[in-house]
């Protein structure tokens, strides 16, 4: 663990400089406060002096700010902290229509999509999908309602790297009596034939066919996976993020 001595090891021109994500509020002499931007200050310890936490994340150094509060170090709420990246925002997407979001990153798009989605859950407001408030439902219960995701981070959550191709293929279908027994046993051959399917129809190209596994695929290729997998779901509605990237 990295432990900070005193504020003058991390400020430069009475700003911070120790780490991306983090900054002092104000000039170093003001500044008994760090702005936390994330969960955790990843193995850095507290300065000498820094006896106040910007309240913006879980913890530091995964202890919870509560927990700060009760040893006597001040904590308070940052300008901005805790606050919605999304606000008053209301549109509908009707059948056959395509409705484009566009900005400048960090304005908001992506918690909207997590949202959406089911990634992260809704501080305020209702979504429904024909017809259903799917607001608080799982992320499975939006899939089989009708909503697929093309997301921005394939790796993140488009696909289990270590898993054959073939397996990724069916992440949001393998539950269903078409590939599974009433035994709860996988019904490889139907995976394996559903997966050649949709290698050819959307040129798939891997080394080994359904049997590669993701992680050694090229980037174009593990994207076209899950545009075939989303698509091939025939959805009421696609979320489709930065999909060509």
């Amino acid at each position: 663990m990295r432990k900070i001595k005193t504020i003058d090891d991390i400020t430069k021109d009475g700003k911070v400089e120790f780490g991306e994500g983090y900054e002092f509020v104000g000039t170093a002499e003001e500044a008994d406060a760090i702005l936390m931007r994330s969960t955790d200050l990843h193995g850095y310890e507290l300065p000498e002096g820094i006896r106040a936490i910007a309240r913006c994340g879980a913890g530091v150094n995964n202890i919870p700010i509560e927990e700060y509060a009760k040893k006597g170090v001040v904590v308070f709420n940052s300008p901005g902290a805790n606050s919605n990246a999304v606000k008053d925002v209301s549109f509908t997407v009707r059948a056959g229509e395509i409705v484009c979001i566009a900005g400048i990153d960090g304005n908001g798009q992506t918690e909207l999509v997590y949202g959406l989605t089911g990634l992260e859950p809704l501080k305020g407001g209702r979504i429904m999908l024909e017809g259903q408030d799917i607001t608080g439902a799982s992320i499975r219960k939006r899939s089989t309602l009708g909503m697929s995701h093309i997301p921005e981070d394939r790796h993140k959550h488009g696909l289990v790297l270590d898993y054959t191709l073939e397996d990724n293929m069916v992440l949001q279908r393998y539950f269903g009596p078409e590939f599974v027994s009433k035994a709860g046993f996988l019904k490889r051959k139907a995976i394996r034939d559903y997966a050649n399917r949709l290698i050819d129809q959307y040129d798939v190209r891997s080394g080994q066919g359904p049997v590669t596994v993701a992680r050694s695929m090229s980037g174009g290729n593990q994207q076209k996976a899950i545009v075939a997998r989303e698509i091939d779901k025939d959805p009421e509605l696609l979320i489709a993020v930065q999909p060509t990237r």
